[in-house]
């Protein structure tokens, strides 16, 4: 009779590009060299790359969780712990659905959860337990650099329709940098001059978009720009100059794109 080898897939995820985590390749690679040094057989990966461990919605995660319930495997392969998840009630609920399914999990790092016995699930819960402190350091630590880069009128990603964000760069480290700051986009400035200008003569919402349209303006994403749009445009102070990221407002922080008097 052939023995018995487990079926093993590998679960890895990456937080952000920006963070200095083990790659998604990195976590793949090891974990097929772990699968082959226990003899087991390799199935397949699931991967979700610049997904907070604390969001149990990841696409990769929930095909993962789908195949456990349709027996695509036997064991998930996790570079560490923290990978699949980094809240430790969802970490006990993960847990819990792959016993549910009789499904296990081995760690490459943590070698010490790979025996059997209570002792394996008081350091799981150990390691849940820093998992989160770890992730809500990290949380905090990201809050402040965002109000920290909003006191610079840094985007901090977010795109404005009329502007584009410039100053993208690779640091002599070899690391990227998204852009620092908004440059005026001329044609989409244009189109929400007209915006603005047509609701200054009281132009109903619905025909200031069919104006755009008509016009040639079109939204970030290449459709419409829809009444609501118009009407949450016209409201905005950034077209003012007035630089806005959640309790931010700095006067000149943004170039303007209509006077006062539109």
């Amino acid at each position: 009779m052939s023995e018995h080898r487990l079926r093993a897939v590998i679960y890895a995820r990456y937080s952000s590009d920006n963070q200095r985590e083990v790659s998604i390749d990195e976590q793949v690679e090891a974990g097929k060299k772990f699968i082959a040094e226990n003899n087991m057989e390799y199935v397949r990966y699931y991967a979700d790359k610049a997904k907070t461990g604390r969001n149990q919605k990841r696409k990769g995660f929930k095909e993962l969780m789908g195949d456990a319930e349709r027996d695509v495997y036997d064991v998930v392969v996790l570079w560490h712990t923290d990978r699949i998840n980094r809240n430790m009630l969802n970490a006990f609920a993960t847990l819990s659905r792959l016993f549910e399914h009789k499904k296990d999990f081995l760690s490459v790092c943590q070698a010490e959860l790979n025996q059997q016995g209570s002792l394996r699930m008081l350091l799981f819960a150990i390691y849940a337990w820093k998992d989160e402190l770890v992730s809500i350091d990290i949380g905090r630590n990201v809050s402040r650099s965002l109000h920290a880069n909003a006191e610079r009128c840094h985007p901090n990603g977010v795109k404005r329709y009329g502007w584009d964000i410039a100053g993208a760069h690779i640091d002599s480290e070899g690391k990227f940098h998204a852009g620092d700051h908004y440059v005026l986009n001329e044609r989409e400035a244009e189109g929400a001059r007209l915006a603005f200008r047509l609701r200054g003569k009281a132009v109903p919402y619905d025909e200031v978009s069919a104006a755009l349209w008509a016009a040639g303006h079109r939204a970030k994403d290449g459709g419409p720009i829809t009444a609501d749009m118009v009407r949450a445009m016209v409201r905005r102070k950034e077209y003012k100059g007035v630089y806005v990221w959640s309790s931010h407002e700095i006067e000149g922080g943004i170039p303007r794109i209509v006077s006062d008097r539109e």
